[in-house]
């Protein structure tokens, strides 16, 4: 009976780590946390009273069913329960005031998921949430050594599921001392969370910005015509580097690490342009069209013959040029006769209309 009570009195608390940092290129922060007050339900074995429920609603401006729903979510084990994220400072005032109405409501301070440009890259970045009791069942019976546990930030999709064990970090807790009715007394002991690990990305932000704000300004023009989405990829084409992804349209990730509400979800699950998927990737198009080529083809050919053939006639007419200054000098030095200066300038002459009749042979055929 001591041990038991000795487990009722003590609650282990767990501690968020902060997830690693995303940098682009050249340093600049795309996906970071941030400190935000949460607010929790410490459980104890009981119904949540319905008093209790109703103010801790209003106070938080929230359905009594949405907090309901996440005490039943969670409803084996100790841990706190989540209820809201990202708390102002004025519902935590309220809060506080009414404490003594609400036990086993505790305030903290936890590092909250936070994309700085919202929803630029949204696909490739990709969002987070809190694990659930089915999903940290079934990973601790893959991996019964996992550091995920109670309340962990799970990487969803995009880069933070793909990196989500370097970027997650391990958790850590607090040991509470509680009273008969879950009100946290004093702290017994701590252990400490270990900052999940930074990333740095081939993406340029200038290079993502105005990748965004073409194919927004594209979008938006060609709408009338039934478009609906878009997609742009640019790489480096040194190094085949992605310096910016751009899939349309886009949602913003800070929705789901704040805790999406049931109508964001509806809004995003319904939309028909499919927000959620990265059409760069995923979206299947058309290749150019083939038929350009052999025109491509065709026109680099007549350009080709057009360019040799000038080169021909150039160096013919030098040829010309020299044979003439040739004669010239020979009309004056009189050491040749006058029927052999006839004789070869005939013979030029002939290579001339030849090179003519080449000329009008190439017009002909449509190569100039």
């Amino acid at each position: 009976y001591q041990a038991k009570a000795e487990g009722n009195r003590l609650r282990i608390v767990p501690m968020t780590a902060a997830r690693g940092i995303m940098y682009d290129r050249n340093g600049q922060i795309l996906v970071g946390s941030r400190p935000a007050y949460t607010i929790s339900i410490m459980p104890n074995g009981k119904p949540l009273d319905d008093d209790e429920l109703a103010k801790l609603a209003t106070l938080l401006h929230k359905k009594p069913e949405e907090i309901q729903k996440k005490v039943e979510d969670h409803k084996h084990g100790y841990e706190p329960i989540r209820i809201a994220n990202d708390i102002s400072m004025d519902v935590v005032t309220s809060i506080e005031e009414h404490r003594h109405e609400l036990p086993g409501v505790s305030i903290d301070v936890e590092p909250l998921r936070y994309y700085p440009y919202e929803t630029m890259a949204s696909q490739l970045f990709g969002y987070v949430g809190e694990v659930s009791e089915d999903e940290l069942a079934e990973i601790k019976e893959q991996d019964p050594n996992t550091t995920v546990g109670a309340r962990s930030i799970l990487g969803r999709a995009g880069l933070e599921k793909l990196y989500d064990s370097v970027l997650r970090g391990v958790d850590g807790g607090k040991q509470l001392e509680v009273d008969a009715s879950g009100r946290p007394v004093a702290e017994v002991d701590r252990k400490h969370t270990v900052p999940g690990s930074n990333i740095h990305l081939t993406i340029d932000v200038n290079i993502q910005k105005a990748a965004e704000e073409a194919v927004k300004k594209e979008l938006d023009q060609l709408r009338s015509s039934g478009a609906t989405g878009a997609a742009v990829v640019a790489l480096d084409p040194n190094t085949g580097a992605v310096l910016a992804m751009v899939s349309a349209p886009e949602f913003n990730p800070n929705w789901f690490a704040k805790g999406i509400t049931s109508t964001q979800w509806n809004q995003l699950n319904n939309d028909k342009s499919h927000p959620f998927e990265n059409k760069v990737i995923a979206g299947e198009y058309p290749p150019g069209s083939p038929f350009r080529r052999p025109e491509v083809s065709e026109h680099i050919d007549r350009a080709a013959a057009r360019a040799a053939l000038a080169d021909e006639t150039r160096n013919r007419l030098s040829e010309i040029e020299k044979t003439l200054s040739a004669v010239a000098e020979q009309l004056t030095a009189k050491t040749v006769r006058k029927d052999e200066i006839l004789k070869a300038l005939e013979t030029r002459r002939t290579d001339v209309e030849a090179k003519l009749a080449n000329f009008v042979k190439a017009i002909s055929r449509g190569i100039f």
